[in-house]
């Protein structure tokens, strides 16, 4: 099965603010190397604002309302793995 791990790219200190930016990537490995990626929220349906790029995820103005859980799904003819990230929108 894939190795599935998101790492967040901006904002670089990490303490996401409303009103600011928020750029997540998607890193898959595996044997065979996973073929389909995507990502999704957990619980509740993607905001309208949210684009995704290949493995990248990009929430160009954050607002409480985007606070939940994303999740990136990889999958290889082996199995299915995935891996969250929570998202706590800071007041500004």
């Amino acid at each position: 099965k894939p190795q599935v791990r998101v790492s967040q790219n901006y904002p670089v200190q990490g303490l996401t603010r409303e009103g600011e930016p928020l750029e997540l990537t998607c890193a898959a490995f595996g044997k065979p190397q996973p073929t389909d990626m995507r990502w999704l929220r957990v619980d509740d349906e993607m905001p309208q604002h949210v684009v995704v790029s290949g493995s990248n995820l990009l929430i160009s103005n954050l607002n409480k309302t985007d606070n939940g859980t994303y999740r990136c799904e990889a999958s290889n003819v082996v199995g299915k793995s995935h891996a969250d990230y929570m998202l706590f929108v800071y007041g500004t």
